[in-house]
């Protein structure tokens, strides 16, 4: 593999070389991009409702399905396991094949098995669709970052991330509200195998976004950098030709020719095991070592810490969960104007630690649920962390490391899930005790801490 060589032949210095930094900038930030931006924001909206939305789903299925509570329990670790086991499939898929081919066959694939859960006469086929719709689905939460990273100038492409990201917490608001509707209707449709009852309309609703999603994914282009890294650049400056044309540009574009120094090629044509080996082991090795344990660090904090779930659809539970959803997204979207990423990430972590060394001694009922919101205040960092795994990773490796962070994100969750339900009720003090050192010791570590965007 080739690493850091230009493109720029000795013979044509007569046409200027641009790095690919000054291209997509000099493509512009118009209808393609804002265009990219709510088709992707609608792509993870869709991945974390067929997720999270799941939960709404069974309080639907309970009785038709006849659940028991281990059943229950089997089709609720649907949704993790499946994103576990396929991220590092996708992240492999994502740095050789393309970001953009890798949503396409994955949010098509999970729009399909989603449809036809609907249909399940079972617990078990319900269970097996769920984790196909979500090993597939789950690719969104890296390809989306890195195509839309890749396809934003710098100027703005911090705050693109931060707006997909409140997009992305509008989710709860999205499946509460449908599911709370929804599932106080009464009908019954009889099909024969089944009876068509309201949590199966719920199911088709919450597919909804990603069937348009997988449509709309049509009329946009693949990342131009990935390209220009697997040595196609003619292809890369064309697409970056039409993203400017799209963008409104006018006259004439300027780039014929780009210069990478950062990347190396993904393997191309080698033993599928040695390439996953050399699209992994990098990320382990200097000069991103630090930079990676840095990053996992950061992600297992911000999701171990936040456990917030609903097992009822009462009223007060679907606003309360809108509430939630909304003044989140609300206050993400803000933190999208300002530029401090870092700063941003630190002031959240210090509000977390604050709630939970309050909450430790507060003894005020409502007092103490205002500082549990505290606490789960770090879900505010999702969209920093996204965008740290854009900026500091090579393309090449980009999508791997992106997906390996959901293995960490989603593992951590179950560890925290399982660690509080065991203990929280006898050892309530030791629990969070135990939290407030946890992340008070990413913040410590975040003010010394190297290679993280400013």
């Amino acid at each position: 593999m080739d690493c850091g060589v230009s493109s720029v032949t000795a013979g044509k210095k007569e046409d200027k070389a641009y790095t690919y930094e000054e291209a997509i900038t000099l493509a512009g930030n118009g209808i393609y991009t804002y265009g990219l931006l709510a088709v992707l924001s609608l792509t993870v909206l869709s991945m974390c409702s067929d997720m999270f939305g799941f939960s709404v789903v069974l309080a639907g299925s309970q009785c038709d399905l006849q659940l028991t509570p281990s059943q229950r329990s089997t089709l609720m670790s649907m949704p993790f396991l499946g994103p576990i086991i396929m991220s590092y499939p996708w992240g492999y898929f994502s740095d050789t094949q393309g970001r953009r081919k890798c949503l396409l066959l994955a949010m098509s694939f999970s729009f399909v098995t989603t449809v036809i859960s609907s249909l399940s006469p079972n617990w078990i086929m319900l269970a097996v669709l769920k984790f196909l719709s979500t090993s597939f689905c789950s690719c969104a939460q890296s390809a989306t970052y890195a195509l839309l990273g890749d396809s934003s100038g710098l100027r703005v492409r911090g705050s693109h991330m931060l707006v997909m990201t409140s997009v992305l917490m509008l989710a709860p608001a999205y499946y509460f509200t449908v599911g709370y509707f929804l599932l106080n209707m009464e009908y019954s449709i009889d099909l024969g195998f089944i009876s068509f009852v309201p949590w199966r309309l719920l199911v088709l609703t919450l597919a909804l976004p990603m069937g348009i999603s997988s449509l709309a994914l049509h009329c946009f282009y693949d990342s131009p950098k990935f390209l220009a890294n697997a040595g196609r650049e003619d292809q890369a400056v064309e697409l970056l030709r039409k993203i400017w044309k799209r963008n409104g540009g006018k006259d004439h574009y300027p780039v014929k020719k780009l210069i990478l120094n950062e990347d190396c090629a993904p393997a191309q044509g080698e033993p599928l095991l040695r390439s996953l080996w050399q699209q992994t082991a990098p990320l382990f090795q200097t000069p991103l070592l630090w930079r990676t344990l840095l990053l996992y660090y950061i992600t297992a904090v911000v999701y171990s810490v936040y456990t917030a779930c609903s097992s009822k659809l009462e009223y007060l539970t679907t606003i309360f969960g809108i509430g939630h959803s909304v003044s989140f997204a609300l206050v993400n979207a803000l933190m999208s104007r300002l530029a401090r990423m870092k700063l941003m990430l630190m002031v959240i972590l210090a509000a977390a630690v604050a709630s939970e060394a309050g909450i430790i001694v507060v003894t005020n009922r409502v007092a103490s649920f205002v500082l549990f919101l505290g606490i789960t205040i770090t879900v505010l960092t999702f969209g920093i962390v996204f965008s740290y795994f854009v900026e500091l990773y090579p393309t090449s490796y980009r999508g791997m490391a992106a997906c390996l962070r959901v293995v960490v994100a989603r593992g951590s969750v179950l560890v925290a899930i399982n660690l509080l339900s065991s203990y929280i009720t006898t050892s309530c003090h030791q629990c969070f005790n135990s939290f407030t050192a946890y992340t008070f010791s990413k913040l410590t570590r975040n003010k010394t801490g190297e290679g993280v965007v400013s």
